[in-house]
């Protein structure tokens, strides 16, 4: 949806120019796959986004939510139509029953989880942390960056193989998530797989013909096929975007 792109979202880059999302992202990233799941275009989730981060300061602060056609956001006990902002009403909040449904609270503990596998990773526990992810996906499997930094860590660690077998099951739930196809050519490349690579970067320039990375790589790897042209189109391609 171009999320990052439009400002949305800022995630920083691994070492491999994969994407590592926080906390706060992620709570942004499950809003937009919601209101996806409710039938409304790509545009006017990131336009409801960009409006709900300028009106609460912190769009992952928010609640933003589909009805019916309408998108609606909501933070510090107002409501509003997240696209054009017009205030709905004015709440005062309360404490509900203190009852917390399973699934926010496995949502909730996932989080934690996912975090204490950042932290583990700049420690460099890295069996730790790889257990946190595994862990966090467990409660839940559509926590889309357990699944992006799992699966950089093992390739970065030299386990490839169990990367892409970690992608294979992750791309069932995110087939268009243009992080897990960078971390999956990355994977192909350091197996040796260069056209299997190749392909997975021109999926991710499908999907995204702006990521500067995959273009850059696919340059590189044209180049030491022998295959000139093709490089320098995609090194090209990388000046522009990055200039």
């Amino acid at each position: 949806m171009g999320l990052v792109a439009a400002g949305v979202v800022a995630p920083e880059r691994g070492k491999h120019g994969e994407y590592r999302f926080d906390f706060r992202d992620l709570v942004v990233l499950r809003m937009a796959a919601a209101l996806r799941k409710s039938h409304i275009s790509a545009g006017r989730i990131k336009e409801s986004l960009l409006r709900t981060k300028q009106i609460a300061a912190d769009a992952a602060a928010a609640s933003v939510r589909a009805e019916g056609k309408n998108i609606v956001a909501r933070a510090n006990g107002a409501e509003w139509q997240a696209e054009t902002g017009q205030l709905r009403f004015q709440l005062a909040e309360r404490e509900d029953s203190g009852v917390v449904p399973r699934q926010i609270d496995d949502r909730s503990e996932a989080y934690r989880l996912y975090g204490n596998g950042r932290k583990f990773e700049r420690q460099e526990r890295n069996v730790e942390a790889e257990a946190a992810y595994r862990k966090a996906l467990a409660l839940d499997p559509m926590l889309h960056a357990a699944w992006v930094d799992l699966s950089a860590l093992l390739c970065d660690h030299g386990n490839c193989g169990e990367a892409l077998r970690i992608l294979a099951e992750a791309r069932i739930r995110y087939p268009d998530s243009t992080a897990l196809l960078f971390n999956q050519a990355l994977a192909l490349e350091d197996l040796g797989d260069c056209i299997g690579a190749q392909h997975a970067y021109h999926d991710c320039l499908r999907l995204d013909p702006k990521n500067a990375d995959a273009h850059f790589n696919l340059g590189r790897l044209y180049d030491c096929a022998g295959r000139q042209q093709e490089a320098l189109r995609h090194y090209n391609q990388y000046r522009i975007i990055t200039s």
